[in-house]
């Protein structure tokens, strides 16, 4: 992954909880959502998402903006694209790992 980007393992486990995947999905419909919007269907308070929130711009997934007495959250598609990039990476060593030792396994057979 980039440098500047978040650690892979601090993404993944952001993304490892349901509500914070829906809150993802939600936000990339692409306008920036108020926390009000996207509490809305959850049968969880506003404060239990705003903990979800955290955790995912702790991640650097998604970045609030302050407007009015608002605070509006949007997706960082860079971030995304980042952790899609590092499992992409991870999936080609392990096709070449297997690879090996499907022909050490062949050799030895």
């Amino acid at each position: 992954m980039d440098i500047n980007s978040t650690s892979p393992a601090l993404v993944f486990s952001a993304l490892g909880d349901d509500t914070r995947l829906e809150l993802i999905q939600r936000l990339l419909e692409g306008t920036p959502k108020s926390v009000s919007y996207l509490s809305r269907g959850f049968n969880i308070s506003r404060q239990a998402i705003r903990k979800h929130l955290h955790h995912l711009e702790k991640a650097g997934l998604i970045r609030p903006t302050k407007v009015g007495r608002e605070q509006l959250f949007q997706i960082q598609i860079e971030q995304i694209e980042s952790s899609c990039k590092y499992l992409e990476e991870i999936s080609s060593q392990w096709d070449i790992h297997l690879k090996n030792l499907k022909t050490l396994l062949e050799d030895k057979a």
